[in-house]
């Protein structure tokens, strides 16, 4: 019997090849739609950081989180609000590139908790709290 499909072999080595044209020229459905020069040179860069957290374990940034958290708590003073400001850092990136696709409620929680941690980690530096 006779088919006109593809060997199996060279199937699978024409969907491995390289989709997107031009060596490097980044894809332009990678950017927000409508978005700011600003904002599409900050998706281009964080494009490496978010490919290798999607190919990481899921458990990966729980633990960062709670190793930041238990660090930031009971470290001293300096070490602990540098911790708190890595980890408000990171949620800010997050919050950052996660915003257009954001309801108005997710984005207002999102904010306050990027403040309340940035408030922990400047009353942990400044020694108001312990």
């Amino acid at each position: 019997m006779s088919t006109n499909r593809k060997p199996r072999g060279d199937r699978a080595a024409a969907s491995a090849a390289p989709q997107r044209g031009g060596r490097g020229a980044p894809s332009r459905k990678f950017y927000t739609p409508g978005g700011s020069p600003f904002r599409h040179a900050v998706e281009r860069r964080s494009a490496p950081a978010l490919v290798w957290l999607h190919r990481a374990p899921r458990w990966i940034i729980p633990v960062a989180v709670l190793i930041l958290l238990l660090v930031g708590a009971a470290a001293p003073r300096p070490v602990g609000a540098l911790a708190f400001l890595i980890l408000a850092a990171g949620l800010s990136w997050l919050c950052f590139l996660s915003w257009p696709a954001l309801r108005p409620h997710s984005r207002l929680l999102r904010m306050v908790a990027v403040a309340i941690i940035l408030a922990v980690a400047i009353g942990r530096g400044t020694g108001i709290l312990p």
